[in-house]
């Protein structure tokens, strides 16, 4: 049975904000959708756009806002726990698509996770 440990840092104003059940299961069922059945351990950020900005600066070269970054671990064989990696959703960005599509921030924070984690199992823009 697939088990996955989610490691939050969201900021305590936000937390009420989020249904972290529907997070999970939702994040259960795009590593199922992968056929991913290892257990596995994700740590989730919210973070500002003062953040992202630097981690995208860092990381992609590009000094500009984003929605969603993720950055894999290194795999340890025999691990009884894959570690998948982080994900950060820039929390006022994902706000701002959510009412510019119509959605809930609650679904547009679900599929920027969701997003994220497909990019840590390998699945990338086309």
């Amino acid at each position: 049975m697939l088990n996955l440990i989610l490691n939050l840092n969201i900021p305590k104003n936000l937390k009420n904000k989020i249904d972290i059940k529907k997070m999970k299961s939702n994040l259960i069922q795009t590593l199922k959708k992968h056929e991913f059945s290892s257990n596995a351990e994700l740590n989730l950020h919210l973070v500002s756009k003062i953040e992202i900005c630097a981690l995208n600066r860092k990381w992609r070269k590009k000094n500009e806002i984003t929605d969603v970054l993720s950055f894999g671990q290194v795999q340890v064989p025999n691990e009884k726990i894959r570690q998948l990696g982080d994900i950060f959703i820039c929390f006022k960005q994902a706000k701002k698509q959510a009412m510019e599509n119509s959605y809930t921030l609650q679904k547009e924070i679900n599929f920027l996770a969701c997003h994220g984690l497909e990019h840590l199992l390998g699945k990338h823009h086309s």
